[in-house]
């Protein structure tokens, strides 16, 4: 809604498809140099007015028609890939095995959760008021999402073989993801 492309994928299904049309003569209207480095699979999310990138450094919130940095969230180790945003709320896993959930127009940090054993390079998936994301430890976590009774809280984990790097896309109730122990969940 709105031309917003909340999280990596555009949607739940992850589908990159949005009805917003491109078109025309395509120009630079602005540039911004970012001193932290940019990983490659990180995408840019345009959400409630404002850009969203992850980096090694932390997250920055960028204002569209100029470049100018809204908040900036510091991290001291790489964010493992892009944020997701839903509900006025920035969720975004870090390799410092903690999944941030952040106001998305001030960055104010409201809460984390740390229980996972190592970091995170899969991008977020929110639904049914559940935030699920997959970590290099080999599980498929969900964690109450901001606003709900259970909110920072495990609600369930499940064990794959191998690291968990990509996202999980959500169809029909149904939660679809893959392991590095070359299997689809």
């Amino acid at each position: 809604p709105g031309g917003d492309w909340a999280m990596a994928g555009a949607n739940p299904e992850r589908t990159s498809w949005t009805a917003e049309e491109v078109c025309g003569d395509l120009n630079v209207v602005w540039y911004r140099p970012i001193e932290a480095y940019i990983s490659q699979n990180t995408q840019i999310i345009a959400a409630e007015g404002l850009l969203y990138i992850s980096t090694a450094k932390g997250l920055y919130a960028l204002i569209p028609d100029t470049g100018a940095v809204a908040w900036r969230f510091d991290t001291n180790m790489p964010l493992g890939n892009s944020p997701s945003v839903s509900d006025g709320v920035v969720y975004v896993g870090g390799h410092d095995r903690n999944l941030y959930a952040l106001s998305s127009q001030t960055g104010q940090l409201l809460w984390s959760f740390n229980l996972a054993l190592s970091g995170y390079d899969a991008n977020p998936l929110i639904v049914d008021g559940r935030v699920i994301i997959g970590n290099r430890d080999g599980y498929m976590y969900a964690i109450g999402a901001h606003g709900t009774p259970r909110q920072g809280e495990l609600i369930w984990k499940y064990k794959t073989g191998g690291p968990i790097h990509l996202a999980a896309a959500h169809k029909n109730g149904v939660i679809y993801f893959a392991s590095n122990d070359n299997y689809a969940y």
